[in-house]
């Protein structure tokens, strides 16, 4: 990964109380491994993969966000 690149990641960004709907969908998730997260678990994650988040812009009506990474 060259110095100046960026990842951008799309993905459900829970808030920190999750819905009951959010809490279900994690739940369902941990059968095949997977599991919802907000924005301070993307954050972890992602300085495990060496990077570190820059930026996250999230959609009003859902949980839906775009967070902007680079390397650490």
């Amino acid at each position: 990964m060259a110095d100046d690149s960026r990842v951008l990641v799309t993905e459900q960004v829970l808030a920190n109380l999750p819905t009951r709907m959010n809490a279900m969908m994690d739940i369902a998730m941990t059968g095949v491994s997977g599991k919802e997260r907000n924005e301070e678990g993307f954050r972890g994650l992602a300085e495990m993969a060496g990077l570190r988040m820059v930026k996250v812009k999230r959609r009003e009506k859902n949980d839906v966000g775009v967070m902007k990474l680079v390397k650490a």
